[in-house]
């Protein structure tokens, strides 16, 4: 459990937190009506900065998502004290593309370019944190993930204060990824309405600072949990099985008649909606207010989890729950209450569901300081026993101490390992090199593990991530006539999808997180695994490296490790 010391929301409405939350009030929106924008032949909707506020808030050395970043985290940091220089400060970026909109097909040409570790490091070293940053890749369930994995890491005693802070921006590449799956609203989106017609994409960077909970004046976050669907990687379960088990985990033995609503995903599409409307009604909370603020900002991705939580416990300080923007009339299965205008309240507690690509879904619970928290110990169990080992490298591949006899190196050896051990899984020749290397080495080590999914999780590491399905990615659209993005190529760009592949073949239901380091650091790597394992109790993992910058320069090093 720890303490929020302070937030910070930019968006095209306002620079703090307060600015964003009477900007809502008012029922203004940061959605703009796009035809032709930079070049591409489709008509949108989007939550965009207009240039000349760009201009304002951009930082000079820095792209445009880092600018942002620097920009919220320093007013965040203005409202408390904390100490960035700190060796006990710990800084954690969400963010599901980062800086891909300054990314080109040609690595030589990227310019200014840096993966998601090398942009977190320069502004945490802007900003004067010392320490080194982690950031938080998984989808849209990001935001929720990078507060979860700093609460872990303050509550073990890694860390005394995490600066938590969710970006992402709205780009030719991140609109062809979301129109390949013909999911964006020609207007400003319509969450659990009956004329929902899809998305809204969204830019800004919200910052939330978290502390040890004695330190904080009003919100406490005293529970989370993430887990998977194992159903697909771009569609919800459509029985919402998935947010409803993170819903009753965090609630169960919970006294929940301070609940004043749940600040809902709610991303205007036909699936999403319906699904957590089920989950909802599913875990007992058809009565309880439910609010979406897509309407408001757009999908701003990474920054949702952060932007939406902030927002929320604004208004519920003042006893306000916000409306659901663009609701008139139910158009949902499960029977739940959506907020269609702001209501006054004197309860306190906010609920915060999350879902995404990977088929990831995510959940937190905060309270106000001096209520009962219901806090649950960490699960401290035994240490964690390596059931198995998997290292490949372009040359070998070692399973369990022994080398596995293949043909090839490089990425011929990975095509025969597949036909080989594993040829169950037809997309496998469509996946990226990076997607290949994962799926290969965490499928040889789920293969035939007669495990209970619920106890089976994977946490991995990474240097490039999906770079090489994003120069892919770029390679299949141009502007004018020519914009025909291939999603079987979008898909890939989210590097924590193929960890939805593996968990959807291999039956993975618990905790799917993917992260992103500078570089390799076996100690923070230690720190993340283990405090993760007190957070989820008993639990098989994956875990452990895995990268591939390069077609035929990679490696994987990961182990199946269990505290049962």
């Amino acid at each position: 459990m720890t303490g929020i010391l302070s937030t910070n929301i930019i968006s095209p409405v306002g620079l703090t937190t307060a600015d964003n939350f009477a900007a809502v009030r008012r029922g203004e929106h940061a959605m703009k009506d796009l035809s032709g924008w930079k070049g591409i032949p489709v008509r949108f909707c989007a939550g965009c900065f207009s240039d000349e506020q760009r201009e304002a808030l951009r930082v000079p050395g820095f792209s445009w998502l880092e600018s942002m970043v620097i920009r919220s985290v320093q007013e965040a940091l203005g409202h408390c004290d904390v100490d960035p220089a700190s060796p006990r400060t710990l800084f954690v970026l969400s963010s599901t593309l980062g800086n891909v909109d300054e990314l080109s097909p040609a690595p030589e040409t990227d310019g200014d370019f840096r993966n998601f570790g090398e942009s977190a490091r320069k502004v945490a070293r802007y900003l004067g944190i010392v320490t080194e940053p982690v950031v938080v890749c998984n989808a849209c369930v990001s935001g929720v993930t990078a507060q979860l994995l700093a609460d872990r890491l303050i509550s073990a005693g890694h860390y005394d204060h995490a600066i938590v802070c969710g970006a992402d921006t709205v780009s030719p590449f991140i609109v062809a990824v979301f129109h390949s799956f013909q999911s964006m609203s020609p207007t400003v989106c319509r969450p659990f309405d009956i004329e929902r017609l899809g998305l809204n994409l969204g830019e800004g960077a919200s910052t939330i600072i978290l502390g040890r909970a004695a330190e904080a004046d009003g919100w406490l976050l005293v529970d989370g949990l993430l887990d998977n669907d194992a159903y697909h990687v771009s569609a919800p379960d459509p029985t919402g099985d998935g947010v409803r088990r993170v819903i009753e985990g965090i609630l169960a033995g919970r006294d929940t008649s301070d609940l004043a609503t749940v600040s809902a995903h709610g991303t205007g599409t036909m699936f999403n909606d319906e699904m957590e409307s089920k989950a909802l009604a599913a875990a007992g909370l058809s009565n309880l207010p439910v609010s979406s603020y897509k309407a408001f900002f757009g999908h701003t991705m990474g920054a949702c989890g952060v932007l939406e939580t902030a927002l929320a416990l604004h208004a519920l300080e003042r006893g306000v729950i916000l409306p659901a923007g663009g609701f008139e009339e139910i158009g949902v299965s499960g029977r739940i209450d959506i907020s269609a205008a702001e209501r006054t309240t004197q309860k306190r507690t906010l609920l915060k569901i999350v879902s995404g690509f990977g088929s990831c879904n995510g959940a937190a619970l905060y309270v106000p300081k001096g209520r009962d928290a219901g806090e649950k110990p960490l699960k401290e169990g035994p240490a964690p026993k390596v059931l198995r080992r998997i290292r490949i490298s372009p040359e070998a591949v070692i399973l369990d101490g022994g080398k596995v006899p293949v043909e090839g190196t490089g990425q011929a050896m990975l095509t025969a390992l597949y036909k080989d051990r594993l040829g169950d899984n037809i997309r496998f020749f469509k996946m990226d090199p990076f997607s290949r290397l994962v799926y290969l080495a965490c499928g040889l080590l789920l293969k035939d593990n007669g495990l209970a999914p619920e106890s089976l999780g994977i946490l991995l590491f990474s240097r490039s991530g999906s770079i090489l399905a994003d120069r892919k990615h770029l390679g299949t659209f141009t502007g004018g006539a020519a914009f025909y993005p291939s999603p079987a190529v979008s898909i890939n760009t989210l590097p924590n999808v193929v960890v939805g592949e593996v968990a959807t073949r291999f039956r993975v239901k618990g905790e799917t997180t993917f992260l992103i380091l500078s570089e390799r650091d076996g100690t923070l790597m230690d720190r993340i695994i283990t405090s993760t394992l007190a957070a989820t109790g008993p639990v098989t993992m994956v875990t452990g490296w895995v990268d591939c910058g390069e077609p035929d320069a990679f490696e994987a090093d990961l182990q199946l490790i269990t505290t049962f």
